[in-house]
Formats: C-alpha cells, structure tokens, sequence
C-alpha cells in the first residue's frame, strides 16, 4: 500500500499510519516474545524447588541479561534507532509503504546496507541462540528465558517512552 503524491512524499495519513503500525508491529513482537519465555520462566520457578546454586544463577543471568541486553544494547544503542525510524516514518522520511513499517523501525527493511546487514546478522545471532537454549535442560531452560523476558521489558519500555516523549517534541 503506497501513499506516494506527485512529488514523491507520503500523504500525512500515510505517514501516520505507517508510524503507528510500526510502534503496534514492534511493541507486540516484544510483548510477545516477554510473555511467552515470561511465562515459561515463571513455570519454571513453580514447577520445581530451585536449589541455592540454581537461584544464584538466576540471579546472576537475570542481571546481567537485564543489564547488557536490556539496558546496554536495546535500551542505550539499539531502541533510540528504532524510535528514530519511526519518528521518520512519521516526518515522511523513508519509506511511504505502510505494511513492511515494523520491518523499516526494526532495520530490517529499507535502510540504508550497513544497518540492513547488522540487523540481519543479529537476527541469525538470536536464532542461534534460541536453537542454544531450547537445548538446556530444566531448570537452566527456564531461568536463561526469565532473564531474556526481563531484558526484553526493559527493551519494550525504553521503546515506547522514547517514542511517547519523541511523539509530544514539536
């Protein structure tokens, strides 16, 4: 679906609307992957008496997912970029297709190449490393999915403040 006018540009409805559906499109694809290995970890911790050692594993994967993933990686480098595509969408910079704009916030999409293959190869990154995981045994499985849900969270929220504050700047 393009909205192109005579000079090239998107019609602002266009623009609005492939802003929007690129904040719907990423905050659900994170919101989803919280919820499922949330809700794995969380039968994980219900389901068996963790012992000493597997709690301070938790601990110390939870926190350092939260920190390096969550807070390092998405919320410092990788969420400003994504909420910066966005709000470009919404200027009418990029793309004027609505339907791949999750893709377009995400890198994935009509960027320039070097973010293009960056984001892909971090893509190929993450699929290794969920094929990694579905290997570990319980309760290893579940703890390692906690943290992952709780990195993400901080992901999803850097995500939506910083377009909810970009979204209000004139």
């Amino acid at each position: 679906m393009s909205g192109e006018t005579g000079a090239g540009r998107a019609r602002p409805w266009v623009r609005v609307l492939a802003a929007a559906w690129a904040v719907v499109g990423v905050a659900v694809m994170l919101l989803e992957a919280i919820v499922r290995l949330g809700a794995r970890g969380l039968d994980t911790l219900r389901a068996e008496p963790l012992g000493a050692w597997e709690w301070a594993t938790f601990a110390l994967v939870s926190g350092s997912l939260v920190y390096f993933e969550g807070y390092r990686a998405l919320h410092r480098r990788y969420m400003p970029k994504v909420a910066e595509r966005v709000m470009a969408l919404a200027r009418g910079a990029g793309p004027s297709v609505v339907v791949p704009a999750p893709l377009h916030a995400l890198a994935l999409w009509g960027v320039e190449r070097s973010a293009l293959v960056r984001a892909w190869a971090g893509v190929a990154l993450i699929v290794v490393a969920v094929l990694v995981v579905r290997a570990l045994p319980a309760p290893w499985r579940g703890i390692v999915d906690a943290g992952v849900a709780l990195a993400l969270s901080v992901g999803l929220a850097s995500f939506v403040v910083r377009v909810a504050r970009a979204s209000r700047s004139p």
